[in-house]
């Protein structure tokens, strides 16, 4: 049986992708670690959603979330695959938001139960997107300038999680329709 704890933690070090140790405190981690929460709520709402495409729509981001985790951590990803989801989000977003009652305010996140999940996975995304940015200006500041006609991954990375917080806001406003508690 495989021990699931190494102790190799304890003294506030982790494993690099790379190799070498880091602290538990490095941005990247902290950036890894906030990817991580949201996908972990993007979960616990995606159990209380009653729509099978949201519910594979969320599915999908958790699994594109562990990519942009292995990305940040130094793996290799497709700028092309990324571009292509932050296209769906927004025709997704587009298509969403017309069902929807034009917003003439702001909205207090509250309602039923799907609703109020979705909106937590939302703020989760956000802080996952000032940890990733925080630690992204901070990568490229140190990373050589290279003359690429195509957006780098690490933009790319920012605007997904952009539009995925979007894309959780239509949502919480949909099931918000549907749960009757809010407007």
């Amino acid at each position: 049986m495989v021990k699931i704890y190494s102790k190799t933690g304890d003294t506030g070090e982790t494993s690099a992708l790379e190799g070498g140790r880091i602290l538990k405190s490095d941005l990247m981690i902290e950036a890894n670690g906030a990817v991580d929460e949201a996908s972990s709520f993007i979960g616990w709402a995606r159990e209380t959603v009653e729509d099978d495409k949201a519910r594979a729509l969320l599915s999908s981001v958790q699994q594109d979330l562990y990519h942009i985790m292995a990305f940040l951590a130094g793996a290799e990803m497709s700028a092309g695959d990324i571009a292509k989801r932050v296209t769906t989000f927004e025709s997704y977003i587009d298509v969403q938001s017309a069902k929807l009652p034009p917003l003439h305010r702001f909205i207090l996140p509250q309602g039923g139960e799907t609703t109020t999940r979705l909106h937590v996975a939302r703020t989760m995304v956000r802080a996952a997107e000032r940890a990733v940015v925080g630690y992204m200006r901070e990568k490229l500041r140190y990373a050589s300038k290279k003359n690429t006609k195509t957006e780098p991954p690490e933009l790319l990375v920012i605007r997904y999680l952009n539009r995925l917080s979007d894309v959780l806001f239509v949502l919480a406003r949909k099931f918000a329709q549907v749960e009757k508690k809010t407007k």
